[in-house]
């Protein structure tokens, strides 16, 4: 799915990720994929704050746990999903520049 984007060079890279940022800098979708990272990364933090304070306060741990786990499952599919979208982005962008002459 994504091979056309992964076969170029590094200067192609460079070129296509230039076009990304000159087309969809303000766009929708790159408000979207920001999002998506700044809640990943506040369920990691709330993971984290969430088993330490299990650790120091809490007598039954098993619940507490289980839930700073899916915290932690959700930030990772939040931040993967953020990662694919912006790599099938790519790869339409190079399709494009490769239909071009």
């Amino acid at each position: 799915m994504f091979k056309e984007y992964r076969s170029l060079s590094k200067k192609d890279k460079i070129h296509i990720k230039e076009i990304y940022h000159q087309k969809y800098a303000q766009s929708d979708i790159s408000m979207r994929l920001k999002r998506l990272n700044i809640y990943s990364i506040f369920a990691v933090v709330c993971a984290c704050i969430l088993l330490l304070l299990t650790f120091q306060y809490e007598q039954n741990h098993t619940l507490s746990i289980i839930m700073a786990i899916l915290l932690f499952v959700m930030a990772l599919v939040f931040f993967l999903g953020s990662f694919l979208i912006k790599l099938k982005l790519l790869n339409k962008i190079t399709l494009q520049a490769k239909k071009k002459p």
